[in-house]
């Protein structure tokens, strides 16, 4: 390369970094989207075991994400809703999924406290799916 060529190149490299910055932001905006949308969606189906099956799907979009504020307002909504219809088994999901918020947040005695909830109730409504999830999450943290 010649002295030129090179110098053309250092003045392209911010624009470059910009056009590539502005492509993951319009990437992360959209990726979002998606999850809003299903929000609004859950929001008008009937108070059922489906909706906190949904719920919880979204609980762990926002988790993912870091959006623990909203994921831990849908963990009260799937709580709410699991008394609501006699849940049991969205009751140990949204315990699990607490514990999953703290986990993240290396908040690793909380996340504990919610794992053992969820296998309390696991173990009460004999699901070992949920109860090897449990075993699987405690000894993550």
């Amino acid at each position: 390369m010649t002295p030129k060529t090179n110098i053309q190149a250092i003045r392209s490299l911010p624009a470059a970094l910009l056009l590539l910055l502005l492509c993951f932001n319009n990437f992360k905006l959209q990726a979002q989207s998606p999850i809003l949308d299903s929000a609004r969606i859950i929001s008008k189906l009937e108070d059922d075991t489906v909706k906190i099956k949904l719920i919880g799907r979204l609980i762990t979009a926002y988790n993912t994400i870091g959006d623990y504020e909203k994921a831990e307002v849908l963990i009260e909504q799937a709580r709410t809703l699991s008394d609501k219809t006699h849940f049991r088994r969205g009751n140990a999901m949204a315990e699990n999924l607490q514990g999953n918020i703290y986990l993240f947040q290396s908040k690793y005695p909380e996340a504990l406290d919610h794992y053992f909830a969820s296998l309390k109730i696991s173990e009460e409504i004999k699901m070992p799916r949920l109860i090897a999830n449990c075993y699987n999450n405690i000894g993550l943290v």
